[in-house]
């Protein structure tokens, strides 16, 4: 049988069975429930499916935070393991130290462009910047996609692998799409926290004014009741 054959029936199915990861992560993201949940909680339950069905060695979703992108949640795959097999983790602890200001690494390059960046070989690339946390090793290759909706960029995704070259063109197509939908989730959450806060402030506002009415319907009859006392 042609060898050349065998590897490409061989390729055609990994890229199929692939395609149907991607599309199970997409799947999975839209079936998240959001009713109860902080936008921490969103992110991280996010992440997760995409971890689950993506090999990804390490992925991270940063948010914008004022001026500046900071880690919200983190995992990796030996993390990922570690938890289903109940071990504890110091990805918050380095979490605490990955902040990137607009143009600061390729993190930074992604939130001030608003565009997908993908450094090849990071230790090639002159705009990577290393973890600074403690531990924290080199990856070969890194791909950052902005989690936007609309023109507005609310986080960046962060993806990486210790082979330089790793990621083809459908898997930052994946990641692209993935985003997409993280952000407009994000927005929908953030839409419902708003109008769900809106409604408690409004319900607070009539109920005080229900109060402030009680009160003067009270001292106006006080004073009838003294004016009534004052004609007999």
């Amino acid at each position: 049988m042609d060898l050349s054959f065998n590897h490409t029936s061989t390729d055609l199915r990994e890229r199929f069975f692939s395609l149907l990861d991607s599309l199970s992560a997409l799947r999975a993201l839209t079936q998240l429930e959001l009713d109860g949940l902080t936008e921490e909680q969103v992110i991280e339950k996010a992440l997760g499916e995409l971890v689950r069905y993506q090999n990804l060695e390490n992925c991270s979703i940063f948010r914008l935070e004022g001026s500046e992108l900071r880690c919200v949640v983190g995992t990796s795959i030996n993390e990922s393991h570690g938890m289903v097999a109940g071990l504890e983790t110091d990805s918050k602890t380095r979490r605490n130290f990955m902040r990137f200001a607009p143009g600061e690494g390729i993190m930074g390059i992604a939130l001030q462009t608003g565009q997908l960046q993908y450094c090849r070989d990071c230790a090639q690339n002159a705009s990577f910047k290393p973890n600074p946390s403690p531990g924290g090793d080199l990856p070969g290759s890194l791909i950052c996609v902005p989690i936007k909706m609309a023109n507005d960029v609310l986080g960046v995704l962060n993806a990486s692998h210790p082979l330089p070259e790793y990621f083809e063109p459908w898997q930052q197509h994946t990641l692209s799409l993935f985003c997409s939908s993280l952000g407009q989730m994000l927005h929908n959450h953030r839409m419902l926290h708003d109008l769900e806060y809106l409604v408690d402030q409004r319900t607070y506002e009539l109920r005080t004014a229900l109060q402030e009415a009680e009160g003067l319907k009270q001292k106006y009859e006080q004073l009838s009741s003294v004016d009534e006392l004052k004609f007999h």
